[in-house]
C-alpha cells in the first residue's frame, strides 16, 4: 500500500464525487463564467506548483509547449465552458451520470493512442464501474431526468465528457512524464 498515492486517489474521488452538487449550488450565487474562472485560476496555480516540484524539468521545447497549450485549451477552456454551461442547463444528477462515461472514453482514447492495451477484463471493469456509479446516482438524492427540457444541457455535457477524456489522455499522460 502506497499511502501518498492512495490518499491522493481518495482525494480525487472525494472532490469529483461532491463536485456536481457543489457546482450546481454555486451557480445559484455566481454567474457560470465567473465561477468557472475562479476554478480555472485555482487549478492552474495548483498544477504549476505540482510541475515545479516534479522530478523532471518543466518542458522547454516549443513543440512540447504547443502540444500542452492545444490540449490544455481543450481541457481547461473548451471543456470548462461546456461543463459549466451544461450543468446550468440540466440537472446535477444528469451531469454526474453523463460524465460517468468518462472512463469509457478515456480507455478508448488511451487504447487508440497506444498508451494502454485495454483487454476484455478491463472493459468489464469499466462497464461495472459505470453501472456502479449509475446505481449510486439513481439511488441517491440527486434527481435524474432526461427530457426535452434538459436535452440541450445533456448534449453539452456529453460533448464535455468526450473532450475531458481527450484532455485526460493527451494532456495528463504527457504531463506525467514531467512529474
Amino acid at each position: 500500500m502506497n499511502f501518498p498515492t492512495d490518499f491522493s486517489l481518495f482525494l480525487v474521488v472525494l472532490v469529483w464525487g461532491i463536485n456536481y452538487s457543489i457546482v450546481k449550488n454555486a451557480l445559484f450565487h455566481f454567474e457560470p463564467l465567473v465561477f468557472n474562472s475562479l476554478r480555472f485560476l485555482l487549478a492552474g496555480i495548483v498544477l504549476f506548483i505540482i510541475l515545479q516540484k516534479g522530478k523532471q524539468p518543466i518542458p522547454k521545447s516549443k513543440r512540447d509547449w504547443l502540444w500542452i497549450f492545444m490540449v490544455a485549451f481543450v481541457g481547461d477552456f473548451v471543456y470548462q465552458l461546456l461543463f459549466i454551461e451544461g450543468i446550468h442547463l440540466t440537472l446535477a444528477g444528469n451531469t454526474s451520470l453523463i460524465l460517468a462515461t468518462t472512463p469509457v472514453f478515456v480507455s478508448l482514447f488511451a487504447h487508440w493512442a497506444g498508451y494502454e492495451n485495454v483487454n476484455n477484463k478491463m472493459w468489464l471493469g469499466i462497464i461495472a464501474s459505470f453501472l456502479g456509479i449509475a446505481l449510486i446516482i439513481l439511488g441517491g438524492g440527486e434527481k435524474v431526468s432526461f427530457t426535452n427540457k434538459t436535452f440541450q444541457g445533456d448534449l453539452i455535457e456529453a460533448i464535455a465528457a468526450i473532450l475531458w477524456s481527450f484532455y485526460v489522455v493527451f494532456f495528463f499522460y504527457r504531463i506525467l512524464i514531467y512529474c
